[in-house]
């Protein structure tokens, strides 16, 4: 069968831009998908769909509708289909087959909508909630990157940011540096033996066939679920930001996530604002959108606020 692509080219831009020997790979694409389609028993099935990092392709075999999930070089396939085989479909989609070398994953197909489509934010983040504590009820692998153990690194990077945007004259205040600098250094002995999702936005939940809400393209990375948190709060950060209450919003946000997440509140209080910092600093410093950039600079102000 003739498989149908169409890369787009917004898709091609970006993915050359961030890794300008990713064009053979985006050439290669038509004849690997023939070969794994031959390898995999499946064929094209719809018009693929871009994200940031891959391309997915609906597929159908004698197993029903599944995704050809087909990873760019700027992606990390091995840690996706390492943490995928460990969740087995607890929480997230189910993994069907892989191969590394190709790049390529074979997932049941969730064709949503994701969580960010529903209206009311706090059953959003409510759900999302459950879907984070089915996720950090599976113990971590030995392999799995361990959030403490990456926090020294953090630590390294957010300081230099700090010094940077001193330089600029655009900071956040030092009382809120010197805060999301204690709750990197104190993350250092985490003991956390979990799983957590490493990027749970809402639009990384979908809905299945089935109804159940499932997490895709999860990190493999062992620690508190309270990290989740900032994520997915900050799915909702235009709304929160142009709301009538925004710091009251997002306190009654983050307290709806832990409460279903089954998330110590105070906790991801403090590492959201360690994320909130270090996320506003590096899209400033790295050519980000305006607006959003705005809107970190705003995430942590509320967030040095509600800790006071």
């Amino acid at each position: 069968m003739r498989w149908v692509l169409g890369v787009d080219p917004v898709f091609r831009a970006e993915i050359e831009r961030r890794n300008p020997e990713s064009s053979a790979w985006l050439e290669g694409l038509p004849t690997l998908c023939r070969a794994l389609g031959r390898r995999w028993g499946v064929v094209q099935d719809g018009a693929p769909r871009h994200g940031r990092t891959s391309m997915v392709v609906p597929v159908v075999g004698a197993r029903g509708p599944a995704v050809l999930k087909l990873v760019s070089p700027v992606g990390r396939v091995e840690a996706e289909a390492r943490a995928l085989s460990v969740l087995a479909g607890r929480g997230a989609v189910s993994l069907l087959a892989v191969s590394v070398d190709d790049r390529a994953l074979l997932l049941d197909r969730i064709d949503g909508p994701s969580l960010a489509g529903l209206d009311d934010p706090h059953e959003a983040v409510g759900l999302a909630g459950e879907v984070a504590a089915r996720v950090a009820g599976v113990p971590a692998p030995d392999d799995a990157p361990k959030l403490a153990a990456l926090a020294a690194t953090w630590l390294r990077e957010l300081r230099a940011q700090h010094v940077k945007a001193q330089e600029a004259g655009v900071p956040v205040p030092e009382e809120l540096s010197c805060a999301a600098i204690d709750v990197i250094e104190a993350l250092t002995g985490d003991t956390t033996d979990t799983l957590t999702h490493g990027d749970l936005s809402l639009e990384n939940i979908m809905r299945s066939a089935a109804g159940r809400w499932l997490a895709i393209d999860p990190l493999l990375l062992c620690g508190p679920v309270a990290y989740e948190a900032h994520t997915v709060v900050r799915s909702l950060l235009p709304r929160i930001v142009a709301s009538e209450r925004p710091a009251a919003l997002l306190r009654e946000l983050t307290r709806r996530f832990c409460d279903t997440a089954h998330a110590d509140y105070e906790q991801s209080q403090l590492l959201s604002l360690a994320r909130s910092v270090a996320s506003y600093y590096w899209e400033a410093q790295h050519h980000g959108n305006p607006a959003n950039v705005e809107r970190l600079r705003r995430l942590s102000m509320l967030t040095g606020r509600m800790l006071a």
